[in-house]
């Protein structure tokens, strides 16, 4: 059986643990706030590109297919986004590569 001095021992163990993970929930649900009025306020860009590009995605029945094609890539220009910006690269070079070797 534990003695007085280990339960103590246990008990603020416990307590500073749940003070850092309420610190953490805090921390998490402040950039979840700063995440999404991001996404908010990119809502209007989004849209402006869907506009742009959404007619020309597709080829309709009985049209001929365009002479030639234009490829968009987006990525980000800050943060912490290489990952994601060196696979848009990669791709946008295979791409390049298969209409070279056409």
């Amino acid at each position: 059986m534990p003695s007085i001095k280990d339960l103590g021992k246990r008990l603020k163990s416990v307590s500073s643990t749940s003070k850092i993970t309420k610190a953490m929930k805090m921390v998490a649900a402040s950039k979840l706030r700063k995440a999404e009025s991001e996404m908010i306020a990119a809502r209007p860009f989004a849209a402006s590109v869907q506009n742009l590009m959404m007619p020309h995605i597709g080829i309709k029945e009985g049209e001929e297919p365009p002479a030639s094609v234009m490829k968009l890539a987006i990525s980000s220009d800050k943060g912490l986004w290489g990952g994601i910006n060196s696979k848009i690269c990669k791709e946008v070079k295979l791409a390049v590569d298969a209409l070279v070797q056409r």
